[in-house]
């Protein structure tokens, strides 16, 4: 599917390209994934660029099961938006909030909750989702609780730093062995690939550990 939209994007951006460099329309871009960040790879770079995203790289997404456990660090599967941009090209971080056609402006919000708007010609929107939890709301990204989700750098460090702080609590001589137990059990909720991935990754970690 990753290879799909890539090629899409790449298609998209050659027809921008067509109609935007004679006529020096502004394009901006929302989002940093897959779609978005092959739309700006790709588009002519004599084009008047803006990409906005609330995520500054471009994450593969799969990797990071292998990022999760460290046999990857973070920065090998990351790729900073900004050095893709030609001299006509920008980035902002932030979200965008709300969109005026009518003006062809995109309101947006910095990650510093600072507000602000941006005018654009061509308009390509390209943003993520957030994990659905079908409607179980107590289910949320909580490392404090042990509750991981995995869709960003963040996620696989925090899921890195617990794994290795669950090992090493576990090797400490008072710990009875039913707290070890716990601290060594590991539940992974979904079979699709990122699931998988992530179980045989910690499963090679753990017999590495062992």
């Amino acid at each position: 599917m990753n290879r799909s939209c890539s090629r899409l994007a790449a298609a998209a951006s050659n027809v921008l390209s067509q109609h935007t460099a004679k006529n020096g329309e502004r394009v901006v871009v929302l989002g940093s994934g897959w779609a978005g960040f092959n739309v700006a790879l790709n588009l002519n770079k004599d084009v008047p660029l803006t990409v906005v995203s609330p995520r500054n790289h471009f994450l593969f997404t799969p990797l990071l099961p292998s990022a999760s456990v460290g046999t990857l660090e973070s920065r090998c599967i990351q790729e900073p938006v900004r050095t893709i941009l030609g001299p006509n090209g920008s980035f902002l971080h932030a979200k965008a909030r709300a969109l005026d056609t009518e003006k062809k402006q995109v309101h947006c919000e910095s990650i510093h909750d600072d507000k602000f708007a941006i005018d654009y010609d061509k308009l390509v929107i390209s943003v993520g989702v957030k994990t659905n939890t079908f409607g179980m709301e107590d289910i949320k990204h909580d490392s404090q609780k042990g509750i991981f989700f995995l869709k960003s750098l963040s996620h696989a460090r925090d899921i890195r730093t617990n794994i290795i702080d669950s090992f090493e609590k576990a090797a400490i001589p008072t710990v009875t062995e039913a707290e070890r137990r716990r601290l060594l059990s590991f539940l992974v909720v979904g079979g699709g690939p990122t699931s998988c991935e992530f179980v045989a990754e910690l499963h090679g970690t753990c017999h590495v550990i062992d």
